[in-house]
């Protein structure tokens, strides 16, 4: 089944790849300058995104429950988790 994945993703810009005993799908590297020129700066310098806490919680536990759903984050937030921007 890796294989037939594998085999599908061969003409797209992204690959999957086996690290650290398990897959990690990652863009190929020959296209990382046409991504970073499409983003219109250097990814490396923009630093950290500033979250407020309720994000800095909700990416926490998205990471630490994996895999984490909406209720879940809803009770440890002790409020509606909502995909809906402000």
């Amino acid at each position: 089944m890796i294989g037939d994945i594998r085999d599908e993703l061969r003409a797209r810009p992204y690959e999957l790849v086996f690290l650290a005993s398990g897959y990690q799908l990652r863009t190929k590297p020959r296209f990382a300058a046409a991504i970073r020129a499409a983003s219109g700066a250097n990814l490396r310098d923009a630093g950290a995104p500033e979250l407020t806490p309720m994000e800095v919680l909700a990416v926490t536990s998205i990471a630490y429950l994996q895999p984490a759903t909406r209720a879940e984050l809803s009770r440890l937030a002790t409020r509606h988790c909502s995909t809906q921007p402000r």
